[in-house]
């Protein structure tokens, strides 16, 4: 039987570690690099750290606040939010990051993902689909939520196979801070429909 992996999801506003609900309501829980700590602590397989303004702003990376957090992190990190080229993210890359997480940029600037996953390697760009359900349909989003893709998560998902992602991390936004556990019907979808991580 295989071993369940912990892998804590932070996110980050304004450089603070805040918790949401269905991608809403912002509230503070605390430090970065304190919580990095005591997942060190608490010997965590991996975390992944999203900044969820960066993107939605047009802002680039924190890239003081990344290499601040990898040098604290004793696993490794997934980080998304903000990149915008293949130059940011060799730079996040140099400073221990694992793996990056692109959503927005996939859909914006597929010649740059190629690029991503030209210099660096597919097993080191994640694609994160934020869903939610739209009459009853799954449908894909970015920009937190407000911008609908006009593409079908079954074929989102092959099409991100074809241009070899190395992961896909799927993001409920309907159950995202809810606490009310998976949504076993999307999560067959998807295992149905894709091989890759």
């Amino acid at each position: 039987m295989l071993r369940a992996r912990i892998i804590p999801f932070l996110l980050i506003s304004n450089d603070d570690l805040i918790k949401t609900t269905k991608f809403d309501n912002e509230n503070y829980i605390g430090d970065p690099l304190n919580t990095v700590r005591i997942f060190n602590e608490k010997k965590c397989d991996e975390i992944a750290i999203y900044d969820i303004q960066k993107s939605i702003n047009n802002l680039s990376p924190n890239f003081n606040l990344i290499k601040d957090i990898a040098n604290e992190a004793r696993m490794p990190i997934t980080y998304g939010g903000g990149i915008k080229n293949c130059n940011d993210a060799i730079k996040i890359f140099n400073f221990g990051i694992e793996k990056i997480s692109i959503n927005s940029l996939y859909f914006e600037n597929k010649d740059e993902v190629k690029k991503i996953i030209n210099s660096v390697g597919s097993q080191s760009l994640v694609v994160t689909l934020d869903i939610k359900l739209d009459n009853n349909e799954y449908c894909v989003f970015t920009n937190r939520g407000k911008i609908k893709q006009n593409i079908s998560l079954i074929n989102i998902l092959k099409e991100i196979q074809q241009t070899k992602v190395g992961e896909v991390i799927i993001n409920n936004i309907d159950k995202e801070g809810t606490m009310q556990g998976y949504d076993e019907k999307l999560l067959e979808l998807v295992f149905k429909n894709t091989k890759i991580p």
